[in-house]
């Protein structure tokens, strides 16, 4: 009988930690430019076939240490890479469907961290009050909206709010800040650009300061100019401080809200459609400039 001289060893901590290091980088490179790759790959073959390698015939080689048998290319793995046509066409589907699922996972933790608005404060403490949002997203051209800002649940009193808000200037207007119905007494600076797309609104009320579940800080009117897809944003610089002696900031998350704009109803009652093209246009040109 054989005797299995193979010793296998589970990986060490280091090993193990440098997969997954570059296991992450890996994936986030291919979500990002995986698709492009997928469609070089093609050309990359057609023009310059010696330098094209078939993936399956690189990886038998790694295993093999310089010599297995490729299933795709069905030949023996050399140093020399020369795949055929049938390994060049699943080669670039392999790329494709990879860069799909990177996608797939890049997309879904950008949208985790939207969702959550994750921020590095909130890694260091504990989120102990926060702004509210409308839940309403969608109006028309014509008719002005409210939008109020409101803080919840704060554990300790507060004092002073900064609510620091960049909008999308291109769809939206501010037409005026009302802080009449506000649980703030006293306001220092209510201002905004419409040309440039942002709002600052400082605000607060003597000791003891105000403390339950809900509060109306502020309300701010905005004038739909076009139709698109456009989203408000709390910024960083945002502050809810609390009546301690000390100012300690008690928000640790910036929530955002996307809406649409759209065109106003038809007399007939038949609403304009925003295409989905146009919409995400819009929202990526906002996201990322």
């Amino acid at each position: 009988m054989l005797k299995n001289n193979l010793n296998i060893e589970p990986p060490g901590l280091l090993i193990f930690l440098k997969y997954i290091f570059f296991s992450i980088i890996f994936i986030h490179l291919f979500g990002l430019f995986g698709i492009f790759f997928a469609f070089a790959y093609p050309l990359w073959w057609f023009f310059a076939p010696n330098q094209a390698f078939c993936f399956y015939c690189f990886h038998a080689s790694l295993i093999k240490k310089g010599k297995g048998y490729c299933p795709v290319c069905k030949r023996t793995t050399t140093s020399i890479y020369d795949p055929p046509l049938h390994s060049a066409l699943i080669n670039t589907a392999t790329i494709f469907v990879l860069s799909l699922f990177a996608f797939l996972v890049v997309f879904t933790e950008v949208k985790l961290i939207e969702q959550t608005n994750f921020s590095l404060g909130g890694l260091f403490r504990r989120e102990r009050t926060s702004f509210i949002l409308p839940e309403k997203y969608k109006f028309y051209l014509g008719h002005n909206f409210d939008f109020d800002i409101e803080v919840k649940n704060p554990e300790k009193p507060v004092n002073v709010v900064q609510s620091d808000i960049q909008f999308d200037k291109d769809f939206i207007n501010v037409d005026s800040i009302q802080t009449e119905q506000s649980f703030a007494t006293i306001f220092t600076q209510k201002d905004f650009s419409n040309d440039e797309g942002w709002i600052r609104i400082v605000g607060g009320l003597p000791n003891p300061g105000f403390i339950g579940e809900k509060g109306l800080f502020a309300r701010i009117s905005f004038k739909p100019i076009k139709p698109g897809v456009g989203r408000v944003v709390f910024l960083p610089s945002s502050r809810i401080l609390a009546n301690d002696g000390k100012g300690t900031n008690l928000l640790a998350r910036f929530p955002s809200q996307s809406f649409v704009i759209e065109p106003e109803k038809k007399v007939l009652g038949e609403e304009i459609k925003i295409s989905l093209w146009e919409r995400l246009k819009n929202y990526f040109s906002f996201l990322f400039r």
